[in-house]
């Protein structure tokens, strides 16, 4: 069946956009497994004390555990560290989203210059003139846009709140 779906919306398009599709997955399933980690690391508590408790070196021992309440006990401690850390999980938390808009975007052209290059060819062609065909590509390509975009803006909304919450530390 995907095979057939891939030979109608013409192959040398919708492969490349089955390719993107798999890189695009791949990014999605990485950045699942960083932000289901940080989760994980989540401590509360130990957040707290980051933000209120007195510096101390047992604090400081215990802070590997949560990496954003290391980095709200540095801003508050030691602030030039801080920052350091801070940006430091900043530019961790939004990798991926660039490759993630780049594949949507590559996505949907390719699967519009399927379609246009279809519409050309169906031009000589009338027994090829199936609107279905012609739109197949397209579709395929907003649908993998779609799911980038869907997962970018996810990625994207929890680094934001994740900055917002260490700027609340400093």
């Amino acid at each position: 069946m995907l095979h057939e779906l891939m030979e109608k919306g013409g192959a040398t398009v919708t492969w490349p956009i089955a390719v993107l599709s798999v890189v695009a997955t791949c990014v999605i399933l990485e950045r699942l497994y960083f932000w289901a980690g940080l989760a994980l690391r989540r401590r509360p508590s130990l957040r707290r004390d980051a933000r209120s408790a007195a510096p101390s070196p047992d604090l400081e021992a215990r802070l590997s555990a949560d990496p954003v309440a290391e980095a709200l006990y540095w801003l508050r401690v030691r602030p030039s560290r801080g920052r350091v850390m801070a940006s430091r999980l900043a530019a961790e938390t939004h990798e991926g989203t660039d490759l993630l808009e780049k594949c949507g975007l590559l996505s949907i052209a390719l699967g519009i210059f399927g379609s246009v290059v279809g519409l050309g060819m169906s031009g000589l062609d009338s027994a090829a003139s199936d609107p279905s065909r012609l739109l197949t590509a397209t579709l395929l390509g907003l649908g993998v846009a779609l799911w980038c975009f869907l997962a970018q803006a996810t990625f994207s909304l929890c680094g934001s709140r994740l900055q917002r919450a260490l700027g609340g530390g400093s």
